[in-house]
């Protein structure tokens, strides 16, 4: 094994929890995520961030039933200027039952089936999971307290001189209209 994913590997050990040690019952734990877990784990979504991520797990015979609560802030680029910037989690939440069995499945979104033979369960990729479904499909830098974009000026002025201008542009398009068909319009609008 390369000694680099051992070391990505070790990172997301922090984030195993030694459920055949717990006893029947409810516990609380609590993880930082931060930019160690980013750089570990495989996604280009979140450049970074710094988080708590809390659990409540209940644990019974059969099962885990989880809890995830995670707030904190992430690093993203704008999709606007292409700037990096902090984008606030709030209250970042999700359910999971992992039921023992003799196997791994993902029976459903919130379902899985671990092999009971594990002493371990790792958590990071469904804390990175409930990170990422908050986030808008469209990340932007906040407007400021005056409604205006805080995005980079330079990058601004740069978009907005290649933006079409849809008014001006369907004005040039009806004027290109070969004659022909215009004839034909000028029909079907008199019907």
């Amino acid at each position: 094994m390369q000694p680099e994913k051992v070391q990505l590997m070790s990172a997301l050990s922090t984030y195993d929890i030694a459920y055949k040690s717990l006893e029947n019952g409810d516990h609380k734990l609590q993880f930082t995520v931060n930019q160690e877990f980013f750089d570990s784990i495989e996604g280009d979504l979140i450049l970074g961030g710094n988080l708590i991520a809390n659990l409540d797990i209940h644990k019974t015979e059969q099962m885990l039933q989880l809890h995830f609560d995670i707030n904190g802030t992430i690093r993203a680029v704008c999709d606007v200027c292409l700037d990096e910037f902090d984008y606030p989690i709030e209250d970042a939440e999700g359910d999971l039952v992992v039921k023992f069995g003799d196997h791994y499945e993902e029976l459903s979104e919130e379902l899985y089936m671990i092999d009971e033979a594990d002493e371990v369960i790792n958590v990071a990729q469904w804390i990175y999971e409930f990170i990422a479904v908050t986030l808008p499909i469209r990340m932007e830098h906040p407007e400021d307290e005056n409604g205006n974009p805080t995005c980079n000026p330079e990058m601004l002025a740069k978009v907005n001189e290649y933006m079409v201008d849809e008014d001006n542009n369907a004005a040039n398009d009806e004027d290109a209209i070969d004659p022909r068909w215009a004839a034909l319009k000028d029909l079907m609008d008199k019907k």
